[in-house]
């Protein structure tokens, strides 16, 4: 069968991606795919769309290349992902977003419920350090945002609908180009990340998701997918 008729599973399971180095610090398996799968008839759609010449396969092959992530070392090495791995959704998603001029880059000027793609220098702070607030480095964000923050991240506590009895949030946030960008990350989606390895070190924080409000200083943004970049090789 053409490229031209396959599914878009058949297209997107023949997808390879560069081999990255990045740490991801953060996946929200349920919440990913919801979106793609909301999005699954756009992203067809658009797989059928295309001129003959080239066929759905080498023009999404394209435009996955454009949104996914350079090596950090590098490499020309590639691995196959197929729509069930959480990070493959991320990527396409991604792409697909790009190419319809649905992913936003500056967060104040998004509406509520964007998708938004941003990064710039930031951090992270362990749950355990989200309510002293007052002990943040100060050149990370300011007292008054970090209070508004630890504000936020307790009342998604009290609003958990987690199973688990006692939720907690990483806070990570990026200043972004277009403002300083907080999500908060639960636990349950960093437990097979590297957050752990790389919660404190340097580089360029992206965030990947979509926006819930504006605070004076900050934006909120419902996270999708969180990584480092080293400095000088991003693509966010």
């Amino acid at each position: 069968m053409s490229p031209w008729y396959e599914s878009v599973q058949e297209t997107l399971n023949q997808l390879t991606f560069p081999q990255t180095g990045y740490p991801n610090l953060y996946l929200n398996q349920k919440r990913l795919g919801d979106r793609f799968l909301g999005k699954l008839g756009a992203i067809d759609t658009f797989s059928k769309s295309v001129e003959t010449t080239g066929g759905a396969n080498a023009k999404l092959k394209a435009v996955v290349a454009e949104a996914t992530l350079e090596s950090a070392r590098g490499r020309h090495a590639t691995i196959n992902w197929n729509l069930s791995d959480s990070l493959a959704q991320a990527l396409v998603l991604r792409a697909y977003l790009e190419s319809a001029g649905e992913l936003r880059t500056e967060p104040r000027a998004a509406m509520m419920m964007d998708f938004v793609l941003v990064g710039g220098p930031g951090g992270l702070v362990h749950p355990d350090f989200v309510p002293d607030h007052a002990n943040w480095p100060r050149n990370d964000l300011s007292v008054k945002a970090a209070s508004e923050v630890a504000d936020e991240v307790q009342k998604q506590v009290r609003l958990g609908t987690s199973p688990d009895h006692a939720p907690a949030y990483w806070v990570s946030f990026a200043h972004a180009a277009g403002g300083t960008v907080v999500s908060t990350l639960g636990t349950g989606s960093v437990i097979q990340t590297e957050v752990r390895q790389w919660a404190w070190s340097g580089g360029k924080y992206c965030i990947f998701g979509q926006k819930v409000r504006d605070w004076d200083s900050w934006t909120l943004v419902s996270p999708l997918h969180v990584w480092i970049e080293p400095p000088g090789r991003s693509r966010a």
